[in-house]
């Protein structure tokens, strides 16, 4: 997560993939946790402040802020939007975040957009990291 930021990629570029190798968290009790706990309890050991910004509209619906964040962390001078999901949804979430009006906006004004999967392999959780 202490990545440095690198040029923006050319328009229709391949996304880029931060972690190919799902990275076990430290913690195994969170083989039990929701995708939005364990990337709030992640991205807090790496340093980030961490809050969730999606709203529960009814017992099975929720809002993202801006229509495709989950969480809303920052760290230094860097702000950096979060959605969270299994792996297996990995790849729909991230055309969600592609097709929601307000990313160009939001990467615009120097916002990090990340999406990340988790799934639970032997009990550990695991996670895949795309950085839009």
């Amino acid at each position: 997560m202490t990545r440095t930021r690198r040029s923006a990629p050319a328009e229709g570029a391949p996304r880029q993939i931060l972690s190919d190798e799902y990275p076990v968290t430290s913690y195994t009790e969170g083989a039990r946790w929701t995708p939005t706990t364990r990337t709030t309890k992640l991205l807090e050991s790496h340093g980030w402040l961490v809050d969730i910004c999606e709203r529960r509209i009814n017992r099975t619906l929720t809002r993202d802020l801006y229509g495709f964040a989950d969480h809303v962390a920052i760290r230094g001078d860097r702000i950096m939007f979060v959605q969270s999901t299994s792996d297996s949804n990995l790849a729909a979430r991230v055309k969600k975040c592609e097709e929601a009006q307000a990313l160009p906006i939001v990467l615009a004004a120097g916002i990090w957009v990340i999406v990340i999967g988790w799934k639970v392999v032997d009990g550990h959780a695991r996670y895949r990291m795309v950085m839009l």
